[in-house]
């Protein structure tokens, strides 16, 4: 007897990829008969019977996997049997379909150059986005105040960010930064890197700052400086005194 015609089997998993977490749907869809049939999913040739949902309906079934884990990276498959004249006959087995599960890249760091954040109108701020992990194909962004303002691709862990020139307007704001990492011509984001807060300061603020500071240090040497005189005068009148009385 004729094993019933094998059925399909799409995915909606993007690339054969997807992230831990997700959930993995498979539908089983089998040509239009009479008879009876039942339903059945494998992993790499396996049954798949723990931790998933399964829908039945005449032509077809659905597994449903809620949340992925690494562990369910593998070859998925299903097939179906077919009561014929009191058998249950079994179909061939689909197409298998390779699913890669893979974890969150990892959440980048964002290092400033001044690493205080305050820099100088008109001087040079760095953003440099590091990332963790193996080095692949990566695209890494820099944000300001959630707003995108670079993206550029790296085939190492780092990316930098130049502004040469350091304006309040543009400069000053919270910095982040992401990258987003290719793996079976799917790209997978990171998180946000931690917000750097960045703030500019007019070189005439500083130089009323430095002009304080001087001001103020050579208030302070000359305070120090008579100090020290009235007390060698005391010093010396003490003296004087002292010997007017040995005389005495």
């Amino acid at each position: 007897m004729a094993k019933p015609n094998s059925p399909q089997l799409p995915a909606k998993v993007h690339n054969g990829v997807a992230i831990e977490g997700q959930a993995l749907i498979f539908l089983c869809a089998a040509p239009a008969g009479d008879g009876e049939r039942r339903f059945n999913f494998y992993k790499d040739e396996v049954k798949v019977i723990d931790g998933v949902e399964l829908t039945l309906w005449k032509t077809g079934a659905q597994l449903r996997v809620a949340a992925s884990v690494h562990n369910h990276t593998g070859n998925f498959s299903c097939g179906y049997e077919e009561e014929i004249g009191g058998r249950w006959i079994p179909s061939y087995l689909s197409q298998p379909i390779n699913v890669l599960v893979k974890e969150l890249p990892s959440q980048p760091a964002l290092l400033l150059d001044p690493p205080s954040g305050q820099v100088l109108d008109g001087d040079t701020l760095v953003l440099t986005c590091v990332a963790t992990g193996p080095v692949a194909q990566r695209n890494f962004s820099f944000y300001k105040d959630g707003d995108r303002q670079l993206s550029m691709m790296a085939t190492k862990e780092r990316a930098r960010f130049s502004i040469p020139v350091a304006k309040d307007t543009f400069t000053a704001g919270h910095f982040t930064c992401r990258y987003e990492e290719k793996v079976n011509d799917r790209w997978i984001p990171s998180p946000f890197s931690q917000a750097m807060m960045v703030t500019t300061q007019a070189r005439s603020q500083l130089l009323s700052l430095v002009a304080d500071y001087v001001t103020g240090g050579v208030a302070l040497l000359l305070g120090l400086l008579l100090a020290v005189f009235l007390c060698r005068r005391w010093r010396a009148r003490q003296h004087s005194l002292e010997g007017v009385q040995e005389q005495g």
